[in-house]
């Protein structure tokens, strides 16, 4: 419903939704234990006739969602009120609830302004609270596997062979002790047009959140089980055949990671935006744009499984080699570059027209691989270019 605030419009709206999610994840016979196989020689009957995989349970799920959301855009202040070095000032205050039928409510707000200083600047800025429920696999899946290469630093540490990537089978399941994750959202920026054909923003954005959904890591509860067994002790997420021949360790069989809610984590960064529209001229129309990211901070709280590796790591109770990489700071780690950047020129003289696009993605550190004199792999930063001209035939 519109408003009306002096020679300028306000805006409410509001609403509500309720919808209904499902998940069905209906595995094989041969995954899900029906079908099992009995070791004819060792009488020991597996759960599953596959060698090397575990039985995953068929899962079945479903929830409702009641929502609703309220939103008022409010002119505060305009032109004609001849208030100084404002030339109008306008809020948007928004707020939106949802009640989970297997987990609660969720109550979030937003605030966000923008205050026209003149008609070359603006200034803007905004707050906001978020969530992301767990979604229904996360929720209630009884085991999802996967394979990733892994080093088994017990199994060759402890026993005296060589430290190489393995395939390792990962079970992930669902966790109904699980709460939605929070988020906390502030940004602030500047809008500079010093002339109608040109534009520059420059905005800070800072990002808080609580309780992400995510793993342990399996290559972190595999190290977990190293130090434990250091101790007289093992991980019991992590699970082992019997010891075979002059093995004091056995081979992995698996490793259960299941999900649940990490510590704080901590965003930074700067966006960069210059749009040049020339229009028509005698050449033709030419435009150009460029927009820049720069990642200023990517910090994740360790877990207290994390943190105790890292401890240990530390006083150098794993030796050489070993880098604990889901935690601390993740700028230019895990595919998280510092710096991506993109622009586009285009140009057009009446059915003719071409372009010229460039990508860069900045360098990140390959933490997968072995260190190598201390240091992770470095992934080189790479620069894609597109062109391409066009021509339209007149009707």
């Amino acid at each position: 419903w519109p408003f009306e605030n002096s020679s300028r419009i306000g805006c409410f709206a509001g609403g509500v939704e309720w919808r209904r999610e499902t998940y069905q994840d209906d595995r094989d016979a041969r995954l899900d234990g029906t079908v099992t196989y009995k070791d004819s020689v060792t009488g020991i009957t597996y759960g599953t006739d596959i060698m090397g995989a575990s039985p995953a349970p068929d899962v079945k799920a479903s929830r409702s969602v009641l929502a609703a959301y309220v939103e008022l855009a409010v002119p505060v202040i305009s032109e004609e009120m001849n208030v100084p070095l404002v030339q109008s000032l306008d809020l948007q205050l928004a707020a939106r609830d949802e009640r989970y039928s297997d987990f609660g409510n969720v109550l979030k707000p937003k605030v966000a302004g923008v205050w026209s200083v003149f008609d070359q600047l603006k200034l803007r800025g905004s707050w906001s609270q978020s969530f992301r429920a767990p979604n229904l696999a996360q929720f209630y899946s009884a085991g999802t596997q996967v394979a990733n290469t892994r080093t088994d630093w017990a199994q060759c540490r402890i026993n005296a062979t060589t430290c190489s990537g393995v395939s390792t089978l990962e079970v992930r399941s669902g966790n109904q002790s699980l709460k939605p994750e929070d988020a906390e959202t502030i940004s602030a920026g500047v809008v500079i047009q010093p002339h109608r054909s040109i534009t520059l923003t420059v905005d800070y954005w800072a990002l808080n959140e609580m309780g992400v959904i995510g793993l342990q890591g399996a290559q972190n509860q595999i190290l977990f089980d190293y130090l434990e067994r250091l101790n007289g002790r093992s991980n019991p997420n992590v699970v082992r055949l019997a010891p075979v021949g002059t093995q004091v360790v056995g081979d992995i069989s698996y490793v259960k990671d299941d999900y649940f809610n990490l510590g704080p984590r901590k965003l930074r960064g700067l966006d960069f935006a210059l749009n040049v529209d020339l229009g028509k001229t005698a050449l033709g129309s030419f435009s150009f744009d460029v927009v820049a990211s720069k990642l200023i901070k990517w910090e994740q709280t360790a877990s207290d499984l994390q943190a105790t590796l890292i401890a240990a790591n530390a006083e150098g109770k794993l030796g050489t080699g070993i880098s604990i990489t889901q935690a601390g700071d993740q700028v230019r780690q895990n595919g998280n570059p510092q710096w991506r950047l993109n622009g586009n020129v285009t140009w057009k003289l009446g059915g003719l027209s071409a372009g010229v696009q460039v990508n860069y993605v900045g360098s990140v550190f390959d933490t997968g691989t072995a260190l190598i004199n201390g240091s992770f792999y470095e992934v080189p930063s790479f620069t894609t270019v597109g062109a391409y001209i066009q021509y339209r035939a007149p009707e």
